[in-house]
């Protein structure tokens, strides 16, 4: 009796933790897809103004 009910509790020890990982790496897979669009979006604004200073150049020196 004894050691089923320490078997038991062990398999809901492992199940709780594989639980938390899960819950774990879902965070951290949606901090990164964040920072990943974060990025996405400073990149474009980088490319809109370097395109703009290269396309108002010819016009600036005329």
């Amino acid at each position: 009796m004894e050691a089923d009910e320490f078997r038991v509790n062990g398999y809901s020890e492992i199940e709780r933790e594989k639980l938390n990982l899960i819950n774990s790496t879902y965070k951290n897979l949606e901090r990164l897809e964040n920072y990943k669009n974060e990025t996405i979006h400073f990149e474009k604004q980088r490319a809109k103004s370097s395109h703009k200073r290269v396309f108002n150049k010819p016009y600036k020196e005329l």
